[in-house]
């Protein structure tokens, strides 16, 4: 996936994160939701301030973006588990959760962008 693409797709994620606890059907777990639109407003965040096509100040290195975006990831994995929010949840909820999770991480191991050290290697 190319940089402009994978900028593009950032911005979606970071709506469709928001907006998930409302379609699932978990926006009532407190814990849960505030989780959701922290993880879209930090994506949101990352890739506005990002060095790439779309981003209104260019301050984050790709590489670093890229790191967020993993992390995120992971949290958003892990997130009824580590926040106890796990009981609360439906099995397909559970797996939202962990499509979403899984979604961050396929989308920075699909992309072909060059981070900053790529530029240099040989």
């Amino acid at each position: 996936m190319r940089l402009r693409t994978f900028n593009i797709i950032d911005y979606l994620a970071s709506a469709v994160l928001i907006a998930l606890p409302f379609l699932f059907g978990f926006s009532d777990i407190i814990v849960a939701r505030n989780a959701f639109i922290f993880f879209g407003v930090v994506l949101f965040f990352n890739s506005l301030l990002t060095n790439y096509e779309y981003s209104f100040s260019k301050i984050i290195p790709v590489g670093f973006h890229m790191v967020i975006n993993f992390a995120l990831g992971v949290a958003i994995y892990f997130s009824p588990y580590f926040l106890a929010y796990r009981p609360a949840l439906l099995p397909s909820q559970v797996l939202v959760h962990m499509a979403a999770g899984l979604f961050m991480i396929a989308m920075i191991s699909f992309s072909r962008v060059k981070t900053e050290h790529d530029k240099y290697a040989m």
